[in-house]
């Protein structure tokens, strides 16, 4: 019903085991006479889940859990929904009367013939008994996929408040959000097969073999958008050069798995003899990226409690978004990425003036901006990343600062990630050094870590090479002027988490954008990039003026 084996280059497009284990689970559990849940739940949840429908039921079920938790006394929620063997509206029906009180001041939940009434909130909130089969289905399957915990986490803080209508908001955005990012390693979108479809298509046509990862090059995602734009009555969903950047770097990447998986499917057992069809588990493990399995690591940065840091703004992270996205990819293909950053901006403007137009004149301002070169060249954008690149260097030693002096070991970690150099000297002062490897410090014994930490609080930087080290970190904590970043609270519990949370994430932005650099870098000791940015004009231009110019 749910699994799809089709696709172009051998991606994989059906769900994963974990997911259709998953449903497996709430589809095939028994109740007294047979399954718990009937046909129609179960095809009802199937498609919800497919076509990840499930913002209006999750309200649902928040208005729901708050009833059922009232109703059920010292069973809760679990006792209501759980309790009922199987799941049907005459179960539910019988449980909700069963376990009404009366409450002479006017209850907060009443159960009539048809349907429960909730009145915590204005106008009361209605759920019908049949109703209830599929919630309590939608529910189990949360459970199932996401863990009890973490739904139950949600749950219980919906529970310990008024449980009004906001509230029940919230809960439903909480399990919205935990959801989606369940099923993004786990469904297949149908909008991206459709689009790797195309994109595949174009690949092959050009290249004249099967797609793979290596095919998708900064020249092909340009030309690809270049055909769509002339195209321009079968554009699509190709308009956007942005939107098309990030459809080749998912597909590069679902190639990228596509290969392993077949290599690993007909390789023999696993080891370095690559001329006898084995394969490199080094190989195999660097490879093994799917679409959207990165970290939200933006996402995570502006949410608590990394947020308590202000370590990157809202303009750095406007540029971070499409480096990230890239993943591995940001080495491979920097001009894809620099286009859609300087032309995408461009692009948009277009757009905002066409939506804005109002009059006949109004095609002049649109025809300006199609022959006008962006606001920004290429060689700004690379120094505003040169830039952002040299702030994330400074958070990280402003966040080593903050673990120095909370005496946490990580501090010296960071050390030696942004000054190698500086191993020797500090496994010198270790007991047992010869024990090390490379520039690895080991953390054991704790007690000559701890002595590191306090000669690199209390020492003469000039002659301990850890003192040297918090020193830095001091001065670019102190020239860190961001939210958080403040002397007075550097010994808050609170602030010790985020930074604790956040340098692993600052350090991923840093390095994917150092790997975008290096690749800019050694692209423009070949070609300038002021000529890369003339000729890149040029043909923006005759492309956007074939998707947006009107017709003489």
């Amino acid at each position: 019903m749910f699994e799809h084996r089709g696709g172009a280059a051998g991606l994989r497009t059906e769900i994963s085991g974990e997911l259709a284990s998953a449903l497996a689970a709430v589809l095939e559990a028994s109740g007294d006479a047979g399954q718990r849940y009937d046909a129609r739940v179960r095809r009802s949840l199937v498609q919800t889940v497919a076509a990840r429908a499930y913002g209006r039921p999750f309200l649902e079920l928040a208005f729901l859990i708050g009833a059922a938790d009232r109703l059920a006394g010292r069973g809760g929620y679990i006792g209501f929904l759980w309790g009922v063997r199987t799941a049907s509206a005459s179960a539910y029906k019988a449980a909700a009367l069963a376990s009404a009180r009366i409450d002479r001041n006017g209850s907060a939940v009443s159960a009539g013939a048809t349907e429960l009434v909730v009145r915590t909130t204005a106008p009361e909130y209605r759920i019908s008994y049949g109703r209830i089969p599929f919630l309590a289905a939608l529910l189990d399957f949360c459970v199932t996929a996401l863990g009890f915990d973490a739904v139950d986490t949600e749950i219980s803080a919906f529970l310990a408040g008024p449980r009004g209508r906001n509230e029940a908001q919230t809960l439903a955005n909480a399990l919205s959000r935990r959801l989606y990012e369940f099923l993004k390693q786990h469904l297949p979108s149908q909008q991206y097969e459709r689009k790797f479809g195309v994109i595949c298509g174009f690949l092959a046509e050009r290249t004249g073999r099967k797609p793979l990862a290596e095919s998708v090059d900064d020249r092909t995602v340009l030309a690809f958008w270049e055909q769509r734009c002339a195209q321009h009555s079968d554009v699509g969903d190709f308009r956007g050069f942005r939107t098309v950047a990030l459809d080749c770097f998912r597909l590069r990447a679902a190639l990228k798995a596509a290969a392993v998986r077949r290599a690993v499917e007909s390789a023999a057992p696993i080891g370095p003899s690559r001329e006898h069809g084995e394969v490199d588990p080094e190989q195999v493990l660097q490879a093994l990226e799917v679409i959207g399995n990165s970290r939200a690591i933006l996402s995570e940065l502006a949410s608590p409690p990394a947020n308590r840091l202000k370590s990157v703004n809202k303009r750095e992270a406007a540029r971070l978004d499409l480096v990230l996205e890239a993943g591995e990819a940001a080495g491979v293909l920097p001009l894809t990425i620099l286009r859609a950053e300087v032309f995408g901006a461009h692009q948009a403007r277009i757009i905002q003036a066409l939506r804005r137009r109002s009059g006949d004149d109004s095609w002049d301002v649109v025809d300006d901006l199609i022959g006008s070169a962006p606001e920004e060249t290429y060689p700004a954008a690379v120094t505003s990343y040169r830039g952002i690149a040299e702030h994330l260097i400074r958070a990280r030693k402003a966040l080593m600062y903050i673990l120095f002096r909370n005496r946490r070991p990580e501090a010296l970690t960071i050390a030696i990630s942004l000054y190698p150099d500086m191993a020797p000297a500090l496994r010198s002062s270790i007991p047992d050094a010869k024990e090390a490897v490379g520039n690895v410090i080991p953390l054991r014994p704790e007690q000559a870590i701890g002595r590191l930490v306090e000669r690199a609080l209390s020492g003469d930087p000039e002659t301990v090479a850890e003192a040297g080290l918090f020193r830095t970190a001091r001065v670019a904590f102190a020239r860190l002027n961001r939210r958080g970043f403040e002397e007075c609270r550097v010994l808050e519990r609170e602030i010790l988490e985020a930074a604790e949370v956040s340098e692993p994430l600052v350090r991923e932005c840093g390095s994917g954008l150092q790997d975008l650099l290096k690749a800019l870098g050694r692209h423009f000791d070949l070609i300038s990039p002021d000529q890369v940015f003339e000729e890149d004009c040029r043909r923006f231009g005759v492309a956007l003026a074939a998707l947006y110019r009107e017709p003489a």
